[in-house]
């Protein structure tokens, strides 16, 4: 059966898939191999043996504690470029492949309330889909993933449970466990997770003649940092309040760089063609539906034909003790410097490989190794964020991936100060009643399993 019968666009219609129904994004990409015996894994993909991740320790102390921004920019990238290698697997909704990090276990799999590992259900609503809502005020849906290193301590040690929390928090209780020593088990050297952003591109008939131009794109917003953000739209540096924007043709007909055409408001867009993004096609009810739950606004719904566009992914590596954090975000700037202020500290140390890709060349890149240095220029605490998944978080805007995660505990805390950009210390009166979750957030989805 090929996509064509599904997604019928020609210019994806060499894509093959690998069942008589549509692929469901919304559970592991083992379904392109059908349903897996009891008791086995689904294939999930590792990174490149070349890749040499995770890398030597003391190697990646070192350029941390010398402050070496390009010695840390280069493993980053390096790792960008592995979690998106091809699996050399068909990408069921157009001509991609499929990256190595979208074959990994989603947090519906990992976080699933059984004692068994987790073989997907397609047919069980119950099970967690791809995708999570995040704030309102226009921003992405979302999604979280887990390389098999990192899903199998979560379900080896039952971190999916929330009777294994409570029975940590009563024995550290009743034992006396001074603060720095209530957490669960650090995760293994190698584990990895992932919290992507994707944004709806709507589909565009070819056959509809338009009265203005610009109603055959998709309009979407592009940080260019919060002085190009507006006062009226919804909570403060969402991506409704942004100023800068990009015509999005979803054809992919229309690559010429450069070309501009006005939009509603008079206002000159770039166009940009939708193969400058890792995208997939909304082909099937259950991803659909599964979309749409996600966006959780009647007024801005998904169809079928419609396509999702990954603007944001971060990526947390358990390679150092706290963790290497990277994050990426779409932005033309990465192939064309043509906004106001050229973001080009975020291309630094780009690899060749990375930078010749028509997909991945369009992500900046920024990482953190540490929650204060290196400092910014204004001597203030290092930075690293994301704009799609964190500009609409209260006080997120310079805030730093690690100095937030290090407040990851149970039970959860729904006040943590993103901004606080300085490492707390681990007998802080913060920890004293909870359970450290080795940097991770995701065990505040744990359910009771009985």
């Amino acid at each position: 059966m090929t996509i064509s019968s599904l997604c019928h666009r020609p210019w994806r219609s060499n894509c093959t898939i690998f069942m008589s129904s549509a692929f469901l994004v919304t559970t592991s990409s083992a379904l392109l191999f059908g349903l897996a015996p009891p008791h086995t894994l689904p294939p999930v993909a590792d990174l490149p043996s070349a890749s040499g991740i995770p890398a030597h320790e003391e190697r990646l102390l070192h350029i941390r504690d010398i402050r070496d921004r390009s010695g840390m920019r280069r493993h980053a990238w390096n790792l960008f470029s592995s979690v998106t290698a091809d699996t050399h697997i068909d990408q069921p909704s157009n001509e991609l492949k499929l990256p190595v990090w979208m074959t990994w276990w989603t947090l519906g799999e990992t976080m699933g309330t059984k004692d068994e590992p987790l073989i997907f259900r397609p047919n069980d609503e119950k099970s967690n889909t791809e995708f999570i809502r995040t704030k309102t005020g226009g921003g992405p849906i979302s999604g979280v993933r887990f390389n098999n290193i990192a899903y199998s301590h979560i379900r080896d040690e039952r971190l999916y449970a929330m009777e294994r929390f409570v029975s940590l928090k009563a024995q550290f209780d009743t034992d006396g466990t001074p603060t720095e020593q209530r957490r669960i088990s650090d995760f293994d050297r190698g584990a990895i997770a992932t919290k992507s952003a994707w944004f709806l591109v709507a589909e565009k008939n070819s056959n509809v003649v338009y009265k203005n131009e610009y109603e055959k794109y998709t309009l979407m917003p592009v940080w260019n940092g919060p002085d190009d953000t507006t006062n009226e739209g919804g909570p403060k540096y969402t991506p409704g309040r942004w100023k800068s924007k990009v015509l999005v043709d979803e054809t992919g007909m229309d690559d010429n760089i450069g070309h501009r055409i006005k939009d509603a408001n008079g206002i000159e867009r770039l166009v940009v063609s939708i193969k400058r993004f890792y995208r997939w096609e909304i082909c099937s009810e259950r991803m659909l539906s599964a979309v749409n739950k996600a966006i959780g606004d009647p007024n801005r719904q998904a169809k079928k034909g419609d396509q999702i566009v990954l603007v944001g992914l971060h990526i947390a590596s358990k390679e150092i003790p706290d963790w290497i954090w990277t994050t990426v975000w779409w932005h033309p700037d990465a192939f064309l410097g043509e906004f106001r202020k050229s973001p080009s500290q975020f291309l630094n140390d780009r690899p060749p490989q990375v930078a010749r890709d028509i997909t991945w060349s369009n992500y900046l890149l920024d990482t953190a190794f540490d929650m204060e240095t290196p400092r910014e220029l204004d001597n203030s605490p290092n930075a690293c964020f994301n704009p799609w998944l964190e500009a609409n978080v209260p006080d997120s805007v310079g805030s730093n991936c690690m100095s937030c995660h290090q407040k990851a505990a149970w039970p959860a805390n729904r006040t943590i100060m993103a901004r606080h950009r300085i490492k707390i210390e681990d007998d802080d009166k913060y920890f004293s009643n909870r359970v450290r979750t080795d940097y991770i957030f995701a065990f505040q989805s744990a359910k009771p399993v009985f």
